[in-house]
Order: C-alpha cells, then sequence, then structure tokens
C-alpha cells in the first residue's frame, strides 16, 4: 500500500513539474485509469474445523433395571352347584345345605367340597349329645379321619342338639344360653368316650353346628345318628345310614376312595 502511494504522488509532482517548465503536454491528457488499491487485509483460508466429538457416551437402557411386569393371577373359576333335582335315598343329589362353626364363626356350605381336588368322599354325621350311639360313632371316626384323610376323606360331623336334647346355638337364645351351648359345644369335641367308658379323644375331624336341623329330612326312621357318604365330583349320595353300626361306615368309604 505504500508502496503505490508513493509512486502515485512522484507521478503527480513530475506531471506538475512539466507544466511549470513549459515542457510541451498534452492539453487535454486522457485520464489515467484509476487502479484500485488493495486492502491490507489479509484473506484468511476460512477452513472448516471439525467439531470434537465429546466423551458423552450414548445411554443405553439396561432391560435388566425394568421392574418385570407380573402376569395376572388367574383366579380359580366358581363351578355352580348341581341344580338338581334333590333327595334323600341312593344316588340322589344332595341339596347345597348350609351348617354353623361356632368357634370362628363361619358358615360352611356342602358347595365348599363340590369337585375338591382334596376330597373325593364326604361323610356327614348328624349327632345329638343325649345320644349314646352318636358317641360311638364320634369316637371310632377319630380312627376313620386318621386312616383317610390323605386318601381324599372328609368328615362334617353335625349337632343339632345338647345332652338335654335343648337345639343349641339359636339365633333368639339369651346369654346364658349361648354361654351352655359353647360349654357343650367344646366338651363334646374334647371329651370323646368320657361318658362311655372309652378313653378320652379329642375330635381331629371338624365338629360343626346344625342349629335348623336342615338334616332332618334325610332321617327316614327316628333314630340317630344319620350318618351320609356323598361323593364329591357329583354331590350324589352312596350310602345312608341311620343309627350306628360299628365298621360298616369304614368299609363304604374304603369302597369309594
Amino acid at each position: 500500500m505504500r508502496r503505490l502511494t508513493s509512486a502515485f504522488t512522484i507521478t503527480a509532482a513530475l506531471m506538475a513539474y512539466a507544466c511549470d517548465s513549459g515542457g510541451a503536454a498534452d492539453p487535454d491528457p486522457e485520464p489515467e485509469p484509476e487502479v484500485e488499491a488493495p486492502t491490507d487485509e489479509t484473506p484468511t483460508d476460512e477452513t472448516p474445523t471439525d467439531e470434537t466429538p465429546t466423551d458423552e457416551t450414548p445411554t443405553v437402557e439396561d432391560p435388566t433395571d425394568e421392574t418385570p411386569i407380573e402376569p395376572p393371577i388367574d383366579e380359580p373359576e366358581t363351578v355352580a352347584y348341581p341344580e338338581g333335582p334333590f333327595g334323600h335315598g341312593y344316588l340322589d343329589i344332595v341339596e347345597d345345605l348350609e351348617f354353623f362353626n361356632p368357634w370362628t364363626g363361619e358358615r360352611p356350605r356342602l358347595s365348599d367340597f363340590y369337585q375338591s381336588p382334596d376330597t373325593s368322599v364326604l361323610l356327614i354325621s348328624s349327632a345329638a349329645g343325649w345320644c349314646t350311639a352318636c358317641m360311638y360313632e364320634a369316637w371310632d371316626l377319630v380312627t376313620v379321619y386318621e386312616d383317610y384323610k390323605d386318601r381324599g376323606l372328609e368328615v362334617l360331623y353335625t349337632l343339632y342338639e345338647d345332652t338335654q336334647g335343648r337345639p343349641i346355638f339359636q339365633d333368639d337364645a339369651s346369654d346364658d344360653r349361648i354361654t351352655a351351648d359353647v360349654a357343650f359345644y367344646l366338651g363334646w369335641m374334647e371329651n370323646l368316650g368320657r361318658r362311655i367308658g372309652l378313653p378320652v379323644r379329642v375330635a381331629n375331624y371338624p365338629v360343626l353346628v346344625d342349629p335348623d336341623f336342615v338334616l332332618e329330612p334325610y332321617y327316614n326312621e327316628g333314630a340317630t345318628p344319620l350318618t351320609l357318604i356323598v361323593r364329591t365330583s357329583d354331590m350324589r349320595i352312596l350310602y345312608r345310614q341311620v343309627g350306628y353300626s360299628a365298621g360298616t361306615v369304614e368299609q363304604m368309604i374304603k369302597g369309594h376312595l
């Protein structure tokens, strides 16, 4: 830039000197073309810079960190109890009777055992506290239940009257009456054999109460106890006995297990 500027200055000075000295000069000299002076700006080589990759590593989700989704639990389907017709004799379908457990407050039904995978034969007994034959049966059932419960036998032993022949656990009973009923109920379960001169046993099978005496229609005679053997696959009565004959019930159980 400085060298070009000096050259222009010298040229202008020489032209002025020529005019002053009387030298022939072109009256209308053609103007010299203007020359653009380059700027001092030095072109920069704009070279695109490569972006330096960062050290960040892309996050990869670990499938093991996810909480596993538990599959829905399939609830067992409720099997409808046979619709009947119902009856009280051999191969008749027994009604879906309900009983009462005063110790737990539960009300088991026969439908609880219908098509049970654990129970193939259900023994239902109806007894009273004043019945001597019932005492013998209750005592013998301890051994029967112990021998066959793991083979598919279940027992529902029901009481409908106490030692005085009074219905037990009635809805309209007084507090004193309920207290007496509880004492009778527990005494029966825990002292099998005491009143008939046999070694005392404790019932190892369910003992329930039949406060409405729903088993009464299944008696064909006035004797007690009543024993029913029911096949749980279809709830049909396979055996009915009124009174008690030692050994007969066990033989019937063995024949259907």
